[in-house]
C-alpha cells in the first residue's frame, strides 16, 4: 500500500514512456521518499511461465516493448544511494543476463544502428561493474551474445 500524500507531494508518477520496468522505477522513487514500511515475505501473486505462451514470443515489436525494461533498470540503479552496492549489483547482472539476449534479437531483427549502439554501451558499461561478480557460463553467454549474435540465434533456433 502506499501513502497517496508522499506520491502528490514528491511528484511521483508512472513513467509512460516505459513499456515494461515502470513499476520498478515508481517503486523506488517511492522507498526512496518513505522513512520505513513492511515488507511481505509470501508472494501476492504467482507468475506462470510457459514455454510457447504468448508472452514469451519475441516479435520486433514485442522486443522493442521489452527493451524499456533495461532503461529502467539502469535509471534505478542511479537512483539508489552509493552504499547500495549489493542492490546495485543484482541489478546489473539483469541487464547483462537480459540485455544481451535482448542485444542478440535487435541484431537479428536489423534494429536501427544508432539505437543499438548506445543500447551496446549500456550493456558493456554494466557488463564491467558486475564481471568480477559472474561465473563463467554467464561469462561464456553474455560475450557470445555480444560478439556473435547472429551465430547465437542461428544456433538457439536450430539445436
Amino acid at each position: 500500500m502506499y501513502l497517496t500524500k508522499i506520491i502528490r507531494d514528491n511528484q511521483i508518477t508512472f513513467d509512460e514512456s516505459l513499456d515494461y520496468g515502470e513499476d520498478l522505477v515508481f517503486n523506488m522513487e517511492y522507498l526512496l521518499k518513505v522513512d520505513g514500511g513492511v515488507l511481505k515475505k509470501n508472494a501476492t501473486y504467482n507468475y506462470v511461465y510457459r514455454k510457447n505462451s504468448v508472452s514469451r514470443m519475441m516479435s520486433k515489436k514485442t522486443l522493442q516493448k521489452r527493451v524499456t525494461d533495461i532503461f529502467a533498470i539502469k535509471r534505478t540503479i542511479q537512483m539508489l544511494p552509493p552504499d547500495f552496492t549489493v542492490e546495485k549489483n543484482f541489478l546489473y547482472k539483469r541487464i547483462i543476463v537480459e540485455g544481451a539476449r535482448y542485444f542478440r534479437l535487435m541484431v537479428t531483427y536489423q534494429f536501427d544502428r544508432a539505437f543499438v549502439d548506445d543500447y551496446k554501451a549500456i550493456l558493456n558499461t554494466s557488463y564491467k561493474k558486475i564481471k568480477a561478480n559472474l561465473n563463467l557460463k554467464e561469462k561464456i553467454i553474455f560475450l557470445m551474445n555480444m560478439r556473435a549474435p547472429k551465430l547465437v540465434f542461428y544456433l538457439k533456433n536450430k539445436i
